[in-house]
């Protein structure tokens, strides 16, 4: 699907408490607020997706934008259930809104 573009809005408060948790142990485990906010290969590519993911959690917000061919593996698993709540289809840009008060309880 060249130029093609799928967005994906995933609140935590339209999750269940076990999908929410998840969600929030996978960014965790990615590490995903200290990342940079571009990870690209550093070899030219003709094709492939890209990925533009913007978490928003306890009024803190970030953006990651990566390639299919530089997705560090920490946030490979974040990427893919990301995916998998959109049919997996690939998702550029995308959106996670992690609800703090939602959350607490996790």
């Amino acid at each position: 699907m060249i130029g093609s573009e799928h967005v994906a809005r995933i609140d935590t408060k339209e999750l269940s408490l076990e999908e929410a948790a998840k969600l929030f142990n996978l960014v965790e485990s990615a590490n995903f607020f200290s990342l940079p906010s571009k990870i690209l290969s550093p070899e030219t590519r003709s094709h492939g997706f890209d990925y533009d993911l913007t978490i928003k959690f306890a009024g803190e917000q970030h953006t990651v934008f990566t390639q299919d061919v530089a997705v560090p593996p920490a946030l490979k698993p974040l990427l893919e259930w990301s995916e998998g709540k959109a049919d997996n289809e690939p998702i550029i840009p995308q959106t996670l809104q992690l609800d703090a008060e939602f959350l607490k309880d996790c």
